[in-house]
């Protein structure tokens, strides 16, 4: 007569055959009920437990493949795969320092497992812990060298920390054991575009895309290198080559815009950068390209104001859209109107010269000069050496007849370039003025010296002369 231990083994033994069976055909669920089955014959094999935490975690149902991985940890603290398991499952999750914890529970168990150190360092990688990652990696590789993936990723560490040699090391590593890796070649055309060097970055992202050219990231990667390098025709191929395969690829419609309005056509750039819009409407660079094109290209203030108005509802401290709004607003002869859009420029970015510049310009022009020369003062401070501020600091002064003060800007302006025949010009005027007699002929000499034919100069010292 068989016991009764015998005939419960021999069930268990029928049910793992049968949830095999169920698994191996993909039926999770079916399996899940066959092990669950097994543990009302036996609650304390946790073999039993992962496998049904397994299976839950195949279906999506994370609470779940939780709950019964923890059950078989807990019935052996040494179930290293399961606690690998608790890691990966935290990791997609995105609780990724829990998942650090139990990948770790797994190296302590068996920290001779490549995989459990691969797995411990994508979690650091989520974390933005990229040293650490990169040391988890290499220890997945001192225990075996053979994986693409391992290499890959840690390729893809080093990028992140610029080590760009050690990336290009490891990609190359991976073409090595695979060499019709597209991803390898397509990352090593990354890693040479960051470098800048976009013909190198050219010839690896090419023979990416031979290898796999279904993928439209490898496709647009190529166009970014093309574009760099002013090819535009070939970028533009690449482009629609990427959007064939993903045409909802918006920053590829607004790159095509752009390499329209390169190419001076731009209507196509219009309606390209369009395009981009009707799959992000709030895509704040094409809303600002828009903007700029229908006031510099087509004088179209009511389609301008469009785009702009509605960049700074979706941001309002897009700051070159008040900036051109600005510009805008002067065009039709609102200096207000313009005013307060520069000023909420610098409001947002106080160090944007053109919008100080401009404020200066404009008080000056309403005769307000302190207010003037408050806004050149702040260019000053943010370069000292602008030309423009202290020309124009000059100029007003001179309108108020502050002639010590215009002198002493037209002074440090020459300091820095001494063959503006207008800065010579203006400081011969300012010292005629303070009648310097002596002081005003070298000035107006100098500025005769540089530009012969000036007759604004040879007026001035005609007139000195008589």
């Amino acid at each position: 007569m068989t016991d009764k231990k015998s005939f419960e083994i021999s069930q268990i033994d029928l049910l793992f055959s049968l949830a095999s069976e169920r698994y191996e055909a993909k039926n999770h669920l079916g399996a899940i009920d066959a092990w669950k089955e097994a543990l009302t014959i036996d609650s304390s094999d946790s073999r039993l437990y992962y496998n049904i935490s397994y299976a839950y975690h195949l279906e999506g149902d994370v609470p779940e493949a939780i709950q019964y991985c923890k059950k078989a940890v807990e019935i052996n603290p040494k179930f290293d795969i399961a606690y690998d398991h608790l890691g990966t499952i935290h990791c997609e999750s995105d609780d990724f320092n829990n998942a650090v914890v139990y990948h770790q529970k797994a190296i302590d168990i068996n920290p001779s497992n490549m995989n459990y150190w691969y797995n411990i360092g994508i979690a650091y990688y989520k974390l933005n812990n990229y040293t650490k990652a990169i040391s988890c990696y290499q220890k997945s590789i001192e225990l075996d060298n053979t994986s693409t993936s391992v290499w890959y990723n840690l390729g893809i560490a080093f990028t992140e920390i610029n080590d760009y040699k050690n990336a290009i090391m490891s990609f190359n590593r991976v073409i090595a054991l695979d060499p019709n890796n597209s991803d390898a070649y397509g990352a090593i055309g990354n890693v040479y575009f960051d470098m800048k060097n976009y013909h190198e970055a050219i010839q690896f992202q090419k023979k990416s895309v031979e290898l796999n050219d279904s993928n439209d990231i490898r496709w647009y990667n190529l166009a970014n290198s093309y574009y760099r390098i002013n090819q535009f025709q070939d970028a533009l191929q690449c482009y629609l080559k990427s959007l064939e395969i993903n045409p909802t690829n918006h920053i590829a419609h607004y790159n095509i815009g752009n390499i329209y309005f390169q190419l001076s056509e731009i209507d196509k750039a219009i309606n390209s950068i369009l395009r981009s819009l009707d799959i992000l409407p709030d895509f704040q660079e094409a809303l600002y390209a828009l903007g700029k094109i229908y006031f510099e290209e087509r004088n179209d203030i009511p389609m301008a104001n469009k785009f702009l108005i509605k960049l700074t509802e979706c941001d309002k401290d897009f700051y070159e859209a008040w900036f051109l709004l600005g510009l805008i607003q002067l065009e039709i002869g609102n200096m207000n109107r313009a005013i307060e859009f520069w000023q909420k420029t610098i409001e947002i970015y106080p160090s944007h010269l053109k919008a100080l510049l401009n404020l200066g310009a404009l008080f000056a022009k309403k005769e307000e000069y302190q207010i003037s020369e408050n806004y050149y003062l702040n260019v000053l401070e943010f370069d000292i050496k602008n030309q423009d501020a202290l020309d124009s600091l000059a100029i007003i002064n001179s309108d108020q007849g502050k002639f010590v003060k215009a002198i002493s800007y037209l002074e440090q302006l020459l300091a820095i370039d001494d063959t503006n025949e207008f800065a010579w010009l203006r400081l011969g005027a300012s010292y005629f003025n303070l009648d310097d007699i002596i002081e005003a002929k070298k000035c107006f000499s100098k500025a005769l010296e540089i530009n012969p034919k000036n007759k604004v100069v040879i007026n001035d010292i005609l007139a000195l002369k008589k």
